[in-house]
């Protein structure tokens, strides 16, 4: 703040400027109402108020400009607030209300499903969306089993290569101990995890408590889905058919993700346009561009 004061009675003078915090008690005193940094934020965000300057990298503002603002229009914004503060609950707990993930209502805020103001949620909303939207959580793979009462991973990955169920979205976690490899976490929305129950000529009684080790029922369903190695090859299959050149696909044993590889013979594509190929084309998901190998050919130790 400056040092330079306002003067506003014979015994009481006031700086100039002051920041959100302490304008807001130096309002509060003068106005009788319990004004807060926030509502410094709403009369700022209305265009009421305006930063005077900086200090220290800090915006303040202007006393003279804070102190001469209607008292209705303070009175409303502080009403406005509190009447808000009633209506509404932060994240945490508006997700708690309802038994939600966090995740998912910060989503249906993104999706603009839901008011919320800062981190806090319009409870008529949340109670709304706990009846209208029952069912768009995303929950990972070991919770659909638990939902569908079936074993975590194996009986899971059955349904996954059988092709019922898709991600509705996928995020990167770091594997445990590492700071450099990570893992891809698919989430499934609930009501497509609920659907499968009804899936006609699939008896998931007979799934449903085996023990561990026991053959999955669901293994028949699988066979059709062509495996994660199967996929990549024939994808690294027809970019050989389309250049003419041999082209080697292997996993890396230290990231998890495939790297691809091919012959730089004359006419050959360059790793640019293979990435753009790869980019357009439905390639497996954990082929990326960063993982095409070059400049010099060839798989390493054999790989095929």
């Amino acid at each position: 703040m400056t040092d330079t004061a306002l003067e506003t009675t014979p015994e009481e003078t006031v700086p100039e400027t002051l920041g959100r915090y302490r304008l807001a008690e130096l309002m509060a005193q003068r106005f009788d109402l319990p004004v807060t940094a926030d509502d410094v934020d709403e009369l700022l965000a209305r265009g009421e108020l305006a930063e005077a300057c900086r200090y220290k990298k800090w915006p303040v503002y202007s006393t003279a400009a804070a102190l001469a603002l209607e008292a209705g229009l303070i009175e409303r914004t502080v009403t406005e607030r509190t009447a808000w503060l009633e209506a509404s609950l932060p994240l945490d707990e508006a997700a708690k209300r309802i038994g939600w993930h966090w995740h998912d209502l910060k989503r249906m805020g993104d999706e603009g499903r839901v008011t919320r103001r800062g981190d806090r949620y319009l409870l008529a909303d949340v109670d709304r969306l706990a009846a209208e939207a029952d069912g768009e959580q995303h929950i990972t793979g070991k919770a659909a089993a638990e939902v569908l009462e079936i074993r975590h991973p194996v009986d899971w990955k059955y349904v996954e290569d059988a092709g019922w169920i898709e991600p509705a979205e996928t995020y990167e976690q770091y594997v445990r101990g590492s700071r450099t490899r990570t893992l891809t976490v698919a989430l499934y929305r609930l009501a497509d995890v609920q659907a499968l129950r009804d899936l006609p000529g699939v008896d998931w009684e007979a799934v449903r408590g085996l023990p561990k080790g026991a053959p999955s029922p669901l293994r028949e369903y699988a066979h059709r889905a062509p495996s994660r190695a199967a996929v990549v090859r024939g994808w690294a299959q027809d970019l050989a058919d389309r250049h003419s050149v041999t082209v080697w696909a292997w996993c890396s044993p230290y990231t998890g993700a495939w790297e691809v590889d091919w012959e730089r013979l004359d006419g050959a594509p360059p790793k640019e346009q293979v990435a753009r190929e790869l980019s357009r084309r439905a390639a497996p998901s954990r082929v990326e561009p960063h993982r095409l190998m070059g400049p010099a050919p060839g798989p390493p130790n054999g790989a095929a």
